[in-house]
């Protein structure tokens, strides 16, 4: 039996901000693992996209017209705003290079283009946004046409398929950018929480009780990262098949693990994860993902050669440079834009910033 709407889970607004602080210092410092941050909202963009296509499915009685109408005009609304004002804010930090490229950019192909030829930093994240702009292209309809057993034996089967493709693509492939950066092999992340989904809205108390497993795997994940970054040739930037098909399962279960533990709410974490601050460094997470880089380049050409130049002083004037960004976009104009069909009053705003990245 299916679950109604869930009302918003506020725990997930604190797993974003962990999320984009992990990518935050994994730039800024080069703290190890952090880089895993893009894989969290990888799931949990799968969890929340899943969720939010079942519930239209089941309102709309899967009338095509209005099924893929709320869906995309919601996602055009959260999504494209504050992508193309990101795009501006690095083109007049940066330049303007990027438009001999601009189809990349222009239709969310950013992933495909960074697996060929790397862009000026301050772009480099809109791959992962491609990704989940190419996720967004298909999911929709295996949800439509696919009941939630064969869409759960399809997430499953993509599980299985993708480290798969990830082990066979390496040798062709000179560097391990296109097994970072291209949809198919990252597409198990966006499944697993699309897993997750079925298995909440089934059973809302399954996280509750799925607490110690998530909490040793994220434990013995951590660890094992730790231990592949310090001692194992097969780390991060590693082309190799070992590298390319299981680091990026080790990170997986870590996300799934964190995941597990936002939505079960217990502990310090849930108590960590319900606190305002980090709520909205959550709500506001999207944009500072977008822009975090510019600061950050920013921040190091002012600072260059200077009293500044300490990559901790850096880090905190470009942390606040990106949460004052963030917050004028959201302030001035974002929020407001999120409420245009939605029939919510301004102080209501907080549901329609939980969904997707």
């Amino acid at each position: 039996m299916t679950v109604p709407r869930r009302e918003r889970i506020v725990e997930l607004d604190g797993l974003r901000a962990i999320a984009i602080l992990a990518v935050f210092l994994h730039h800024a410092l080069h703290v190890p693992v952090a880089w895993a941050g893009v894989d969290v909202f990888f799931v949990l963009s799968g969890f929340l996209i899943t969720g939010i296509l079942l519930d239209s499915k089941q309102e709309t009685g899967g009338d095509k017209r209005t099924y893929f109408g709320q869906f995309y005009a919601r996602r055009v609304r959260r999504i494209l705003p504050p992508y193309y004002v990101a795009l501006i804010f690095a083109s007049l930090a940066f330049g303007w290079g990027w438009l001999h490229r601009w189809y990349w950019f222009v239709f969310f192909g950013t992933n495909i283009g960074e697996s060929i030829r790397r862009s000026h930093l301050s772009l480099q994240p809109l791959w992962s946004l491609a990704v989940e702009e190419q996720f967004y292209m298909v999911w929709p309809w295996v949800v439509l046409l696919a009941s939630e057993r064969w869409l759960k034996r399809i997430a499953i089967a993509t599980l299985v398929l993708a480290p798969a493709l990830r082990w066979l693509c390496t040798p062709l492939f000179h560097n391990h950018f296109p097994i970072y950066f291209l949809t198919p092999f990252r597409a198990d992340l966006l499944c697993a929480g699309a897993l997750l989904t079925l298995a909440w809205r089934h059973n809302p108390e399954w996280a509750k009780e799925k607490t110690a497993w998530a909490f040793g795997a994220l434990v013995a994940v951590l660890a094992t990262l730790l231990w592949v970054n310090r001692y194992a040739s097969w780390h991060a930037t590693s082309n190799t098949r070992v590298a390319n098909t299981f680091l990026y399962e080790l990170t997986l279960i870590g996300s799934v693990g964190l995941l597990v533990l936002a939505l079960s709410g217990k502990g310090w974490l849930g108590a960590v994860l319900r606190w305002r601050p980090v709520r909205y460094v959550g709500m506001i997470s999207y944009t500072m993902y977008l822009v975090h880089l510019t600061c950050l380049e920013l921040v190091r050409r002012w600072t260059a050669g200077g009293r500044m130049s300490n990559r901790w002083l850096v880090m905190i004037a470009a942390f606040l440079m990106t949460l004052g960004f963030a917050s004028a976009a959201w302030y001035g104009w974002e929020r407001r834009i999120l409420r245009l069909g939605s029939g919510q009053k301004p102080m209501e705003t907080g549901k329609v910033a939980a969904e997707a990245m």
